[in-house]
């Protein structure tokens, strides 16, 4: 009886439990959409907060996916329009879409158009093109324009445009370059870091002007993909080095796409990476991030860019 007595006095004498906050959700509405792009199945909401325009709005797909939280000065531009202004600009341009086997058949999301590839999400895309030459001139070395295919027999390299946007606002309506090396079937990704420059849309714009403009971004890319193809000449031109080695050891790729010559202790410890190529490692790497099946586009794009981050193509390396 005593113990029970001395437990409800010590519970007596201690201090009460702090009592929790309690919040009130704040008031958050969507106003009258913005219907401009509805044929795509989009929407825009602007954003109010407790009756008050935020200054924000909501891009919803198929009134069930919400895309994205964007300012109101986001332009959307539906990729099914940024689509059809690369095919029209890619035809002023003397280009066409490039309809190699850009996908595996093992991937296990993105959508089946032959030179476009979206995120799993499909609200990032890229499409892809070639100059008109290659069409008619696949096997040769070089076109009668002078863009070259470079690579030993029956292992050729092309290069050509990417065409990107998002209607996610993670991505500009842009161009950048791309390879695709026939003998493993492996496209590179160069996004950002090989990027001429980005288009801004704006629906008060001439469509003809749009256009006009990513028809020169096609040709001034071109320029960028020649020095890839210098690039690449050098990695051919060189073997690996310990400075490679530990480069590609501590960037943010998984281990599982390395090369043994790379990742094995003994290996490394025995240099036996001094007998490989630096291109033979750039596509023994390449080729476990394209063909990954798990990792859609985006993912692939963020890998290419820590590899070169790792093994410098567009930039001439101090190591040798």
């Amino acid at each position: 009886m005593a113990a029970k007595i001395d437990e409800q006095n010590s519970n007596l004498n201690s201090p009460a439990a702090p009592e929790k906050a309690v919040f009130s959700a704040p008031t958050l509405n969507l106003g009258t959409p913005d219907t401009t792009w509805a044929k795509h199945g989009l929407l825009q909401y602007p954003i109010e907060f407790k009756g008050q325009s935020s200054r924000a709005k909501a891009i919803i797909r198929n009134n069930q996916d919400l895309i994205a939280i964007a300012g109101n000065g986001y332009t959307l531009l539906p990729n099914e329009e940024a689509i059809e202004m690369a095919n029209q600009a890619a035809k002023l341009a003397g280009f066409v879409p490039f309809f190699e086997k850009m996908k595996d058949s093992n991937w296990e999301k993105g959508r089946l158009t032959g030179h476009i590839l979206c995120n799993n999400k499909e609200t990032q895309m890229h499409s892809f093109y070639v100059p008109k030459e290659f069409e008619h001139d696949l096997d040769k070395k070089s076109s009668r324009s002078g863009h070259e295919i470079w690579g030993v027999p029956g292992d050729k390299v092309y290069t050509g445009v990417d065409v990107v946007n998002s209607i996610d606002g993670k991505k500009s309506f842009g161009v950048s370059i791309f390879s695709f090396r026939t003998a493993c079937k492996n496209g590179v990704l160069w996004g950002k870091q090989a990027e001429v420059g980005s288009l801004r849309f704006a629906h008060t714009k001439k469509l003809e002007s749009v256009i006009g403009q990513l028809k020169t971004l096609f040709v001034q890319q071109m320029d960028q993909a020649r020095l890839l193809l210098e690039g690449y000449k050098r990695l051919d031109q060189r073997t690996l080095v310990k400075e490679d080695v530990d480069a590609l050891t501590h960037i943010r790729l998984p281990e599982k796409i390395l090369p043994e010559y790379i990742k094995d202790e003994e290996q490394v410890k025995q240099e036996a990476f001094k007998d490989i190529t630096a291109w033979k490692a750039y596509n023994d790497i390449t080729a476990q991030i394209w063909h990954n099946p798990t990792n859609d586009i985006t993912a692939k794009e963020f890998q290419f860019n820590q590899l070169h981050k790792a093994i410098p193509v567009l930039t001439v390396p101090t190591r040798r």
